[in-house]
């Protein structure tokens, strides 16, 4: 498979190691890796983590080491930043996502499929435990998952240059607009309120 993979790590090269083969089964032919720096305290996993994507070598893997810790929303908004800065479009996975080869070549084949439809921002191939009944086709849907996910450089780019840049009513008022008067908007302008207030650290209710 040609697509690019993003591989977002920390810390649990145990959780790494599986993610890495599923993804190597699948046949992917080249990986992109992004890794938070270690915390304030001896973090061994995490160096562990540099050793797993440096023992690959560079035909395989293109990294990026962040010196420091990030965290939760920068971290992985810098990760997706580089990636789309070599990329034009790929799949994002983070280190103790186990995604299957059928997952994969759902997220591959869709971002062919919608790369010129502007209003569609991604592709999820999370699917909850349960009964679905549907064909290989996707579902549209105004909430998305970022458990195996994939997306376009021009709509990333589109997303960090607008909603950071919205003031505390324009937020609101996007919510509202796209969800209406439901507790799913509620629930995420309680979250961004939390992020703009700095008491939470995550990029994926933004997002």
């Amino acid at each position: 498979m040609n697509e690019s993979v993003l591989i977002l790590a920390h810390r649990r090269p145990e959780q790494l190691m599986r993610c890495i083969a599923a993804i190597r089964e699948a046949g992917v032919s080249k990986i992109y890796a992004s890794v938070d720096g270690p915390t304030a305290f001896n973090d061994l996993g995490n160096e562990e983590v540099k050793r797993i994507f440096l023992a690959l070598g560079p035909d395989l893997v293109d990294h990026q080491f962040l010196p420091e810790n990030l965290g939760c929303k920068a971290g992985v908004e810098a990760g997706i930043d580089w990636f789309f800065g070599k990329v034009d479009q790929g799949i994002i996975i983070e280190e103790d996502v186990l995604i299957s080869p059928a997952g994969l070549k759902f997220l591959a084949d869709n971002l062919r499929v919608w790369k010129k439809t502007n209003e569609v921002f991604m592709i999820g191939a999370h699917l909850p435990t349960g009964t679905w009944r549907t064909a290989y086709e996707p579902i549209a849907s105004t909430l998305g998952t970022i458990w195996g996910w994939a997306t376009w450089s021009n709509r990333w780019k589109t997303h960090r240059s607008g909603f950071p840049k919205l003031d505390k009513a324009q937020k609101r008022s996007l919510i509202r607009n796209t969800f209406s008067n439901t507790l799913v908007a509620k629930s995420l302008s309680s979250a961004i309120d939390l992020i703009d207030n700095g008491k939470l650290d995550t990029w994926d209710f933004q997002w």
